[in-house]
């Protein structure tokens, strides 16, 4: 009972600060942006958590491996299955009669097992000879397993740091 009383007296106690140090900086940012007409904001480096999949590739050198390694890099580019239907896809790299494809996907938490079969499916019916999954945040541990007995090449973004220096997926290795 005791312990109760105390809890409630120091939540009681220390809520009134709280809201305090808040007003304060909000009043900060009302000078800032008003009186002094200097915007200066505060942010947290997330260290590519929620950068995204476009994101990733604006900071990645895997087009220019990719490039250095033989292949022709075309963005953007959609490809014709065997159904008739289009995929559009982040990018094509050709090389040597060999195709290969770079898909991004974005979840709110990690990407699904049943996105990685939708792009094993996508990838046979195109008739492309790998496909490199950008994949962001990351994987579930189905979606990985999956992606791994299809040979799907994967990145995640979530296991990244910034100025990351890639090698080339195994594809890309002669």
């Amino acid at each position: 009972m005791q312990r109760r009383l105390l809890i409630a007296f120091l939540a009681g106690a220390t809520l009134p600060a709280y809201w305090v140090l808040h007003w304060i900086a909000d009043l900060r940012a009302i000078k800032q942006e008003f009186v002094e007409k200097r915007i200066v904001w505060e942010k947290t480096e997330h260290r590519m958590r929620h950068m995204g999949v476009k994101g990733f590739f604006g900071i990645s050198n895997l087009v220019n491996l990719l490039e250095k390694s033989g292949y022709s890099v075309s963005a953007g580019k959609k490809l014709r299955g065997t159904s008739g239907n289009d995929y559009l896809f982040d990018f094509v790299c050709k090389q040597a009669g060999s195709i290969i494809v770079i898909k991004g996907i974005e979840a709110e938490e990690n990407v699904s097992e049943t996105d990685v079969i939708e792009l094993v499916t996508v990838m046979r019916e195109t008739g492309v000879s790998g496909m490199l999954l950008v994949a962001s945040p990351a994987l579930s541990r189905e979606a990985h397993d999956t992606a791994k007995k299809f040979g799907l090449e994967v990145i995640e973004t979530e296991n990244l740091n910034y100025g990351v220096t890639l090698p080339v997926p195994s594809f890309g290795k002669e």
